[in-house]
């Protein structure tokens, strides 16, 4: 067998490792089209704030959908005008938060931990909100 050969078996037991040691992202949805879920989700919203915006690109399927929409990015990429270089440096509420391909560029840990936290403080918000 090739060593560029894909056991199906090894690709297995990885994916049941993951699993077991990330139990709470194991079953967020994957979606394969941004724009489908950006439909679903941005009517309604005043403000969105982009993570890891890199050249502000969504900023025009954004302005597309919705003209009136506030738009803010952040990200360390000092090549474009970003409203903020580092996400501690993000103030403010924001009606929509997005993070189109940054998960893949963070190791397995911090990439868990980025998603509980915004699940985190995203259901803290919604709880003040019904307060």
């Amino acid at each position: 067998m090739s060593s560029k050969t894909l056991v199906w078996s090894r690709l297995y037991q990885a994916r049941t490792s993951v699993r077991r040691r990330f139990p709470s992202i194991w079953h967020l949805p994957v979606r394969k089209r941004y724009h489908v879920v950006l439909q679903e989700h941005v009517q309604g919203r005043q403000s969105v704030l982009e993570l890891g915006a890199h050249d502000r690109h969504l900023r025009q399927r954004l302005d597309s959908l919705m003209p009136e929409l506030s738009y803010f990015s952040v990200d360390s990429d000092d090549s474009y005008d970003h409203d903020f270089s580092e996400i501690g440096q993000v103030t403010g509420q924001y009606d929509l938060i997005i993070g189109l391909e940054v998960i893949e560029h963070l190791e397995l840990p911090e990439a868990a931990a980025m998603l509980e936290q915004t699940v985190r403080r995203s259901e803290e918000h919604t709880s003040e909100l019904q307060s």
